[in-house]
């Protein structure tokens, strides 16, 4: 008797394995859309919206303007023409961070 019981378990044990990894290989494939992706421009501040809390940041590696939705706090405290770190995510278009970068002495 105690064997039938040891092989029923060991039965049952085996046959919910690959149900575990099925659940978790779903699990991975279905993390990929949402995207918590961040990028970082290094460039300087073209201008300021403090009415949309937005910021213009000429990127220095491609040359083009970025849009930044940025926190009114945050956004006080910056001035045109400063060189700036941002790093945002794409999808969103909003600021993760903005870092002053110190201006470099010639």
């Amino acid at each position: 008797m105690k064997r039938k019981i040891l092989i029923l378990s060991l039965l049952l044990f085996l046959v919910s394995l690959p149900t575990l990894s099925f659940a978790k290989a779903t699990k991975k494939a279905a993390s990929p859309a949402v995207s918590n992706k961040v990028e970082v421009i290094k460039g300087s501040i073209v201008s300021i919206d403090s009415a949309k809390n937005e910021l213009v940041v000429k990127d220095n590696k491609t040359g083009t303007d970025k849009t930044v939705a940025v926190d009114a706090k945050i956004l006080a405290s910056l001035k045109s023409g400063e060189n700036v770190k941002v790093k945002f995510e794409p999808a969103t278009g909003k600021a993760k961070s903005v870092k002053i970068l110190a201006k470099s002495k010639k």
